[in-house]
C-alpha cells in the first residue's frame, strides 16, 4: 500500500522488480492512494518503482514476508 497524497506527487504507473532488476509486476496508477497485490511473490526483498509525471520516479525497497 502506498500513499502519495502527503507528498503532493502524481504517479502514472508502477513496476515491481526483483533484486536482479527483472520486472515481476507492472500496472497503472488509478489514484494517489492505492494497494498493490503482491501475494504471488515469494518472501524476499523487492524494488518498487513509481513512475511520476515529468519523467521522474521514486524507487523504494520493500520486504515481502509470508504470513
Amino acid at each position: 500500500f502506498y500513499n502519495l497524497i502527503s507528498k503532493n506527487l502524481t504517479a502514472q504507473s508502477y513496476t515491481i522488480l526483483d533484486m536482479m532488476g527483472c520486472v515481476l509486476i507492472q500496472g497503472m496508477i488509478e489514484n494517489q492512494e492505492q494497494s498493490i497485490q503482491v501475494e504471488g511473490l515469494r518472501s524476499g526483498m523487492y524494488i518498487l518503482k513509481l513512475n511520476l509525471e515529468n519523467d521522474r520516479s521514486i524507487v523504494k525497497l520493500f520486504t515481502k514476508k509470508d504470513r
